[in-house]
């Protein structure tokens, strides 16, 4: 029986990668392929390769599109959001205080920047009702360099040409995006010519593989850059040097609460953005628009923020309700008043407790994944922090080929996080997982995506 999910292109292109899988007469060749190539190109989580499936993501050109569209759509909503909250007295300290508080000096630092630096990333899942979209990253959004280190691995297949006879198949690259930015960050603040760049990141952890990749990624293009630490940086002389080398232009992969905690070792990071010696990629203030506080906001019509039409049908369509966890009444999805505290502890199988400012999955509560006590607990606490709730969304599960002999078929869900650029460019990471919380770091895989249309 058909799965009538999916578009039928889709449909038909996945059980067609999946026969010229199955039918390989070397299987073997194809796992060592996939696994020593990713050990090779260093993308790995210790010896765990970044990708453990045999197939890629597939979308239709008209799917992609219409994720582009949303996102668009979206990102012009937020921003209103943020700049209602910014310019409004009372909006600014209900809804900033704590972030203020929390990101303390080094926001006020940073002289403001011009549109143009920040690279955001919103995620999604796919849903029986499309793409339904519950953050947005604005921090550090990671993997693209991922995603486009395993397109080769892919298109270096034996049967990938018999694929591309019956179906036309294009890469999303990221890294495109990435670049775009840099030099429109770059030209924005005044540089000419190429930047001298400096990928930076702590020691240790996913974020650290991700600066070495990306310098290494942008070497291969041509472009002066270099990983570094915090204790590679000097300051003096009004110039910001790495490893000795005078730097302009910062990519910064590092948590903004991390930085919070280790100001005293990124000191030289902040004397060059104080002094306005170096640009800077996720500026400090890109921060804001990951606040999940403003994304509760653009499910609430108590608010007035100006959205145009076509902002309102996208959000209804594709952003699930959410509110921010506080005592007294609010409006549920249906838009009934409610109170809130006792309506988060009388839904629990319907909802997601998510802190506002931590990433990575951590701290986040699935309401059906509790009992009745573990959910009160959370509750409790959540109130007494930043924390928002959100409505359950009904993912899908897409089965993939496992990385493994016989190629047996399980399913994942399925998240798809497109990143948008300045000047409008996007550009997708997908990431599966069998748990429900897709994190890379809390074992999930990511898997390039490739564009279809039929011949």
């Amino acid at each position: 029986m058909k799965d009538t999910r999916f578009p039928a292109l889709r449909r038909d292109a996945i059980l067609y990668w999946n026969e010229l899988l199955s039918s390989w007469p070397e299987p073997e060749s194809i796992i060592e392929h996939l696994v020593q190539s990713q050990k090779d190109r260093s993308l790995t989580i210790g010896e765990r390769p970044f990708c453990m499936v045999a197939r890629p993501r597939f979308v239709t050109t008209d799917e992609m599109r219409q994720e582009h569209r949303a996102v668009s759509v979206l990102a012009r909503a937020v921003r209103k959001v943020r700049d209602a909250v910014l310019e409004d007295q009372k909006r600014h300290a209900d809804y900033l205080g704590g972030f203020n508080e929390w990101i303390g000096t080094i926001h006020s630092l940073e002289p403001p920047a011009p549109a143009g630096r920040s690279i955001l990333r919103f995620d999604s899942f796919t849903t029986e009702a499309g793409v339904r979209f519950v953050e947005l990253n604005g921090d550090i959004p990671m993997g693209s360099v991922c995603n486009d280190g395993l397109v080769p691995l892919f298109q270096g297949l034996g049967f990938y040409k018999a694929y591309e006879v019956r179906y036309d198949v294009r890469p999303n690259l990221v890294q495109i995006g990435m670049i775009q930015t840099f030099m429109h960050a770059w030209q924005s603040w005044g540089g000419a010519g190429t930047p001298r760049m400096c990928i930076l990141s702590f020691p240790g952890g996913m974020q650290d593989l991700f600066a070495r990749l990306n310098a290494q990624d942008m070497e291969n293009l041509g472009l002066e850059a270099a990983a570094a630490h915090p204790e590679d940086l000097d300051f003096h002389g009004g110039k910001l040097r790495a490893k000795g080398r005078v730097v302009d232009l910062v990519y910064r992969i590092m948590h903004t609460d991390d930085c919070l905690d280790r100001a005293a070792e990124i000191a030289p990071l902040l004397q060059a953005v104080k002094h306005k010696a170096v640009c800077m990629v996720n500026p400090f203030r890109s921060e804001l628009l990951s606040h999940k506080f403003l994304f509760a906001l653009l499910t609430d019509e108590s608010h007035d923020f100006g959205f145009t039409e076509e902002e309102t049908t996208a959000i209804r369509a594709r952003v699930p309700w959410g509110r921010i966890l506080r005592e007294g009444y609010s409006t549920d999805a249906q838009g009934r008043r409610i109170d809130l505290l006792d309506y988060v502890q009388n839904h629990k199988d319907n909802l997601v407790l998510k802190p506002a400012h931590a990433a990575g999955g951590n701290g986040v509560h699935l309401g059906w994944r509790c009992d009745e006590t573990q959910w009160a607990g959370a509750v409790r606490e959540a109130v007494q922090s930043d924390y928002i709730v959100q409505e359950k969304i009904e993912i899908t599960r897409e089965e993939y080929p496992l990385l493994e002999k016989g190629f047996a078929l399980r399913g994942f869900y399925e998240d798809t996080d497109p990143f948008h650029f300045p000047g409008g460019y996007s550009a997708v990471l997908s990431r599966i997982s069998t748990a429900e919380i897709t994190n890379v770091a809390q074992g999930g895989s990511i898997v390039p995506t490739f564009v279809i249309d039929a011949r």
